[in-house]
């Protein structure tokens, strides 16, 4: 059984290798964990409760669901994480400042600078500390660790040095907006990254909007009746009327007329449509009336099949994320290594004191996040193919869209998917002795009542003509 689970609190690919790891014991198998769109795709046993998956992750840290299809996400009028940013902004500005202003200014008061780091530091702890426990709690290491780690050791030591040992220079002691610093800027970029994404993924939204919500039912005694277009069953006759989206692929039993399809096939021209013909969801009838005979339900129609084309690219990852997550599930424990490593040198065999170590080794904690490693390529991956498909051109992967930079020669099977249907007039050359005015008034005349595009755009061209009467 296929299931596809929201997670909440992914913040970088350690976490999606933590739940990974933690899907492979709960006997799941083909596991794709994302960490950009914030899911998790696996198979289980038909009789295996997936509640109990989603509970065991929501204990482990990452509040989990099974996605509904039908489900529609509202956009809150304040986000949870935009709020923390602020706060933390509000309180961090002060705690720079003080290196702007006369040492004896209020903001280099240490109970002051404790006053405003504590909350900064209370929403670093609770944002970042619980993930950071989780991953150390499952044998990895996940870039929180370093956040967690760096803004911890500076206000730990601003405050020992500060109030515990009081130090009589104790300037030298206040590093109390390097903690509040490094919090507020990481989730800066969280805030940034999640915004980024957020606008991506509206092509997938873009994509379900155009399955339409309500279709026109044609009963068997003739009548007709309202539905919901997921109600829409395999063989029902439904009937479109003229400027009518069509809700789910069909055949038509009754009527003809002219379809637009670009929004599917990138035809710019509508395509003329008659008795057994076949008709594609989205599509609009531009002219006529027509009876069809649903195909497929709307959970399988083109759109759907679309839809689950660009989540699967977005999912699959390029050969270069590939690498990156490699050298990122190891490289937590290397820069704490490394940083502990830094302390020891500084403050044994160069003699710069507890204080100057101490700082030399947060600041490699600080400058070796791995969020470009984990983050920064599928997050480019997604970008990249959502604006593609928001533009119509669907990627399969992201192997694909790797193989794209490199190409030098592209073949399109058809003009028509290139232009956009709207002709324009560059010239005209009058016979005999007609003068432009008149031919123009002649054209116009002649194509004002065809369907033809091209007869459209002739009288769209000559709007400002004279219409005439034609013998």
């Amino acid at each position: 059984m296929k299931v596809t689970i929201k997670i909440e609190g992914i913040s970088c690919n350690s976490c999606a290798k933590t739940i990974e790891n933690h899907l492979i014991n709960k006997q799941c198998s083909k596991i794709n964990v994302s960490s950009v769109l914030g899911e998790a795709s696996f198979e289980i046993k038909q009789d295996f409760p997936v509640k109990e998956i989603t509970d065991s992750l929501s204990k482990l840290g990452y509040p989990s669901k099974e996605k509904n299809k039908n489900e529609t996400k509202e956009d809150k009028p304040w986000d949870l994480l935009l709020i923390k940013l602020i706060i933390c902004t509000l309180f961090t500005i002060p705690l720079l400042l003080h290196m702007v202003v006369h040492n004896k200014s209020i903001l280099n008061n240490p109970i002051v600078q404790l006053g405003l780091c504590i909350p900064v530091f209370i929403i670093g702890i609770l944002h970042f500390g619980k993930s950071a426990l989780n991953s150390i709690q499952q044998k990895s290491a996940n870039m929180d660790v370093l956040i967690f780690i760096g803004s911890s050791s500076a206000f730990i030591y601003s405050f020992f040095g500060t109030f515990i040992l009081q130090a009589v220079d104790y300037h030298h002691y206040l590093f109390f907006e390097t903690s509040a610093s490094i919090i507020t800027l990481v989730l800066l970029g969280n805030y940034l990254e999640k915004k980024a994404v957020k606008n991506t993924t509206s092509s997938l939204r873009d994509l379900q909007n155009l399955q339409v919500k309500t279709a026109l039912l044609v009963r068997q005694d003739g009548t007709t009746q309202i539905i919901e277009s997921a109600s829409i069953k395999k063989d029902d006759c439904l009937l479109i009327k003229q400027g009518d989206c069509i809700p789910t692929d069909g055949l038509i039993i009754k009527g003809n007329g002219s379809l637009n399809e670009s929004l599917i096939t990138g035809e710019s021209s509508p395509v003329a449509k008659s008795t057994s013909s076949k008709v594609i969801a989205g599509s609009i009838l531009v002219d006529g009336i027509l009876e069809i005979k649903a195909l497929n339900t709307t959970a399988n129609n083109t759109i759907s099949q679309i839809e689950k084309l660009v989540v699967q690219a977005q999912q699959n990852q390029p050969n270069v994320q590939k690498i990156g997550d490699k050298v990122s599930s190891v490289f937590v424990p290397v820069v704490v290594c490394i940083s502990l490593f830094t302390f020891l040198a500084s403050w044994q065999f160069a003699s710069l004191g507890i204080q100057q170590s101490l700082l030399s080794a947060i600041a490699v904690l600080v400058i070796s996040f791995p969020c470009a490693m984990g983050l920064a390529t599928p997050t480019a991956v997604m970008v990249g193919i959502g604006k593609l498909a928001k533009q119509g051109a669907l990627i399969k992967s992201g192997k694909s869209l790797e193989k794209i930079a490199s190409a030098e020669t592209f073949i399109f099977d058809k003009t028509g998917t290139l232009t956009t249907g709207k002709f324009k007039i560059s010239k005209i050359a009058p016979q005999l002795e007609l003068s432009i005015e008149e031919c123009e008034s002649i054209l116009k005349s002649l194509e004002l009542h065809s369907n033809h595009p091209i007869a459209q755009s002739i009288v769209a061209e000559l709007e400002h003509s004279k219409i005439i009467q034609l013998k």
